[in-house]
């Protein structure tokens, strides 16, 4: 075990040698200085574990020394040492940060009370402050732990949220969707088999013959097909888009005619027919697809 080590100041080296008779024998490491000065430096540069400090110095004085490492806030323990008894002096002795003292001429077996007592302390003291330190850096570290977690955590709530927020927009996009099938649907009713059902209607009614009935029979039967064909709504889409005069193009073109055969079908020009094929690719939104207008209503007229 490391001795404790005691730093005695006094500028009498009688009372100096006297308290360092009785410490020596207990195994203290001890240590001299004769005035504040001195005393001011081996503080600032070593560890001590306890200060004997006479009151009465030339230059400065014990309660001067002991008011400068204070204010250094050096925490050696202090005990003053002073020929004076004076109730205000005792005082101000505590006042300044002194832990004791002890009033000249003093017995050997007091010194060694008050300096064990104060080293006790002293030893209570640190072993305090180091459970306090390893506390507070545990707590440090939990905190640190906290911050990281709590970050984690954010930063996967905030995810969370945008994946919902995609999903939401997903679920709105198909919501919409399902919304303008079946709004198609209806206009398909509506045109294909509402319409159709008051002309077969009207034909009963007029006592129409046998064959007319039955091409209207026919007519609403295929309709329902085409109802159930989902290329049926790009068609749809197609007539409502497009001139009469663009959708028999479109017709033509699906039947592999060329521009120059479709001009001479139509009595147009071969440059007026490659201005309307522009012009239906915009407005059926294929012209950024890489896909030609041939194939696309190849591929729509074919479902249908």
């Amino acid at each position: 075990m490391e001795k404790e080590k005691i730093l005695i100041v006094d500028d009498e080296i009688a009372h100096a040698e006297f308290a360092a008779a009785i410490l020596k024998n207990e195994g203290y490491e001890l240590f001299f200085s004769d005035n504040g000065k001195k005393t001011l430096k081996l503080l600032e540069k070593n560890v001590y574990d306890l200060l004997l400090l006479d009151i009465q110095m030339p230059g400065l004085s014990g309660m001067e020394v002991c008011r400068e490492i204070r204010n250094k806030h050096i925490s050696t323990p202090v005990i003053f040492l002073t020929g004076k008894t004076g109730t205000q002096i005792i005082a101000e002795c505590f006042l300044i940060g002194a832990q004791d003292y002890l009033v000249k001429p003093f017995a050997a077996e007091e010194l060694l009370a008050r300096v064990k007592s104060q080293l006790k302390l002293k030893q209570f003291s640190d072993n305090l402050q180091g459970i306090v330190d390893e506390r507070t850096k545990e707590l440090k570290d939990t905190i640190e732990t906290l911050k990281i977690e709590i970050a984690r955590r954010i930063e996967a709530e905030s995810l969370l949220v945008s994946k919902n927020n995609a999903l939401q927009e997903i679920l709105n996009y198909l919501e919409d969707e399902k919304k303008k099938a079946n709004d198609k649907i209806l206009k398909n009713i509506e045109t294909l088999i509402i319409a159709p059902l008051n002309n077969l209607k009207k034909n009963i009614e007029q006592n129409c013959a046998r064959d007319k009935l039955l091409d209207c029979v026919n007519y609403l039967t295929e309709n329902l097909e085409k109802i159930k064909n989902p290329g049926y709504d790009s068609i749809a889409d197609i007539k409502t888009n497009l001139s009469h005069q663009e959708y028999e193009i479109c017709r033509l073109i699906n039947d592999g005619l060329r521009n120059k055969e479709i001009a001479d079908k139509l009595n147009l020009s071969e440059e007026t027919v490659k201005w309307h094929r522009k012009k239906i690719c915009k407005k059926l939104n294929i012209s950024d697809t890489g896909q030609s207008l041939a194939e696309y209503l190849n591929k729509i007229m074919n479902l249908a």
